[in-house]
């Protein structure tokens, strides 16, 4: 009897997680589709300075790979993501991973029970297709960053932390950080880690080149920022410390299933309802590996 084919979208801690157990645990080896040049999911893209995670480090790993090595509680985006490297290479996840590979859309074939999935190789205009048993999605709850309309007309530098871009220099220029969430305070004080916990964050906000402004943003015209209270602020570079479309389950993915149902649509309409957070209902064979109601991701996964 021939093995079912496994399709793994995703190679953060979620898509690493299923394809060494399929493997461990089935003996079932799946292909692993990751749209970036490396394994890591979040903890590959968010390099921005200070990122670190708010979970301590020991809780923070693979319960069938712990790392007793960390280097302190809470460990920086840089020390998660050797950790993760070295586990891949490990269980030969990287033999498994098709790199630059977008899965933007997956469609349920009645006729033969499979699911076709398009990919999308990065620089290339066209798509391929390939028919698997089952799907596993590993995109988690913050793989799509919030950009809020208002600051697309801005006409200086832009960077998100999910993508934030090393080689700017950021020496004599006017930057406005938006958002004061525990991804902006390390931004605003390299060092600061994602736990939140900061002996330096609020004589960063004191300095006398710092202004902060709690009035809302009204609106953003050329490189000029204007707050309902009537103050305008002309910067050179926005920081958006914005986070992530945490609705956005499916990241840019399309899913359409059984008489057309067309999973993206229903969700926008309607809040997202699964089976333990795993299963949805009229599409077989499919699987979420982690959403929003997870709020330990390590510890759920286990």
């Amino acid at each position: 009897m021939a093995h079912p084919s496994i399709a793994v979208i995703g190679s953060g801690f979620s898509g690493m997680v299923t394809a060494i157990q399929l493997e461990k645990k089935l003996y079932l080896s799946a292909d692993i589709f990751e749209p970036t040049e490396d394994i890591g999911g979040t903890w590959h893209y968010n390099q921005y300075p200070g990122c670190a995670c708010d979970v301590p480090s020991h809780l923070y790993s693979f319960s069938f790979e712990l790392n007793p090595n960390w280097s302190q509680q809470y460990s920086s985006q840089r020390e998660i993501h050797e950790y993760m490297r070295s586990v891949a290479k490990k269980y030969s996840i990287y033999k498994q991973t098709q790199f630059n590979t977008e899965v933007v859309c997956a469609t349920w074939i009645d006729e033969t029970n499979e699911w076709e999935i398009e990919l999308k190789t990065s620089g290339s205009k066209e798509t391929q297709l390939g028919r698997y048993n089952y799907i596993f999605s590993g995109l988690g709850a913050i793989c799509v960053p919030n950009i809020p309309n208002e600051f697309q007309s801005f006409q200086g530098k832009i960077i998100h932390s999910a993508y934030w871009d090393h080689d700017y220099d950021f020496a004599g220029k006017t930057v406005a950080v938006v958002g004061s969430g525990t991804s902006s305070s390390p931004i605003i004080t390299p060092g600061c880690k994602r736990v939140g916990i900061s002996d330096d964050y609020l004589q960063a906000l004191c300095q006398r080149n710092v202004t902060v402004n709690t009035s809302p943003i009204a609106n953003v015209q050329g490189q000029t920022i204007t707050t309902v209270d009537g103050s305008e602020t002309q910067v050179d570079v926005l920081c958006l410390a914005t986070e992530f479309n945490v609705n956005g389950f499916l990241g840019h993915m399309q899913v359409h299933s059984r008489k057309g149902v067309h999973l993206n649509k229903l969700w926008d309409e309607n809040s997202a309802k699964t089976y333990k957070t795993v299963n949805i209902h009229g599409f077989p064979n499919f699987f979420m590996m982690l959403l929003v109601l997870a709020l330990n991701i390590i510890l759920l996964l286990r």
